[in-house]
């Protein structure tokens, strides 16, 4: 399927950064909340334009009223940047 436009409300992250003698670590989840347009599905890519990112969803939720979707909240874990798809933003200069 070809990639679709769509923009997404970020929760905020806390700055959970750990610092350990061998070095730092942060969570590499976030979660996300958008229109019922386009369907989101588990194991779609998301690619954050202001970080310049790729975010693999792991579960939709979407949310109801009156049993119509109204939104969908998206929990999202960033990919490592060893991934195909980092390799493919610097080969075709996008």
């Amino acid at each position: 399927m070809p990639p679709v436009k769509t923009r997404f409300q970020y929760e905020p992250n806390p700055n959970d950064r750990t610092v350990t003698y061998s070095g730092s670590s942060e969570p590499a989840t976030m979660r996300a909340r958008t229109i019922s347009m386009p369907d989101l599905e588990d194991d779609d890519l998301v690619f954050r334009v202001a970080d310049r990112k790729f975010y693999l969803i792991q579960r939709v939720t979407p949310t109801e009223l009156q049993t119509a979707k109204v939104s969908q909240i998206a929990d999202m874990v960033e990919l490592p940047k060893n991934y195909v798809e980092y390799q493919l933003l610097k080969e075709y200069k996008l």
